[in-house]
């Protein structure tokens, strides 16, 4: 249990985190909470500037506000996700909104954490190095045998969660016990297995395991 905790306490130790949110208070705090505990915290109220900064500084994990007066948190995530360069960054939102269908949506639109604000601050910090080891994770030894084959990837442009959720998939797993494998949750190994029938344009495992055959999967 303690090399557990270490790991996460390093993961931590070692990550950049950037927080987008258009509440001075909130990233006040935040510093406060965070920049004493990881390399480097960045704090950005504005969400256009964020996104130009992440094509150059890549942060290890995002906490991102969903009400903003210029920007809607799921379009930044969906942005985010979209891009080749960042879709990789876990996302937790951090937001006023508290009804079960805003979690959804956020799950839905690639993140992997939803707090409710106001938060307790030992809860964020604790979620984000839950998160952060996680993260590290992921490729798993299934996922190097899937990236020896570049031009299924280039294709497809999977990435790493996609190519782990995909080989567990086709191997048989459910989404509950995919999730526990991976450490995600049910709701983000759902999304993710939605964007692989999309981008593989079937709808049933069995059109998957056929295409999975034919590509020498």
């Amino acid at each position: 249990m303690l090399t557990k905790n270490n790991d996460a306490m390093n993961s931590l130790k070692n990550a950049t985190i950037l927080a987008i949110d258009d509440e001075p208070q909130i990233l006040s705090l935040l510093n406060k909470m965070l920049a004493n505990q990881c390399k480097n915290l960045i704090v950005e109220h504005d969400a256009n500037q964020a996104l130009a900064l992440m094509q150059n500084t890549q942060p290890d994990l995002l906490l991102l506000d969903i009400m903003m007066q210029k920007n809607c948190g799921y379009e930044i995530c969906q942005q985010i996700k979209a891009n080749q360069h960042t879709e990789h960054i876990p996302v937790i939102f951090l937001s006023s909104l508290a009804l079960s269908d805003d979690k959804v949506k956020g799950f839905e639109v690639g993140g992997v954490d939803f707090i409710t604000k106001p938060f307790d601050i030992a809860e964020v910090i604790a979620r984000i190095k839950s998160c952060l080891k996680t993260h590290q994770k992921i490729p798993t030894t299934s996922q190097v045998e899937l990236l020896k084959n570049a031009q299924f990837l280039e294709k497809y442009s999977f990435n790493k969660h996609e190519l782990a959720i995909l080989h567990l998939y086709i191997a048989g797993y459910k989404r509950s016990e995919i999730a526990e494998k991976t450490n995600l949750s049910e709701n983000t190994v759902k999304w993710y297995l939605k964007q692989i029938f999309q981008k593989f344009h079937i709808a049933s495992r069995a059109e998957l395991i056929e295409k999975a055959r034919e590509m020498g999967m």
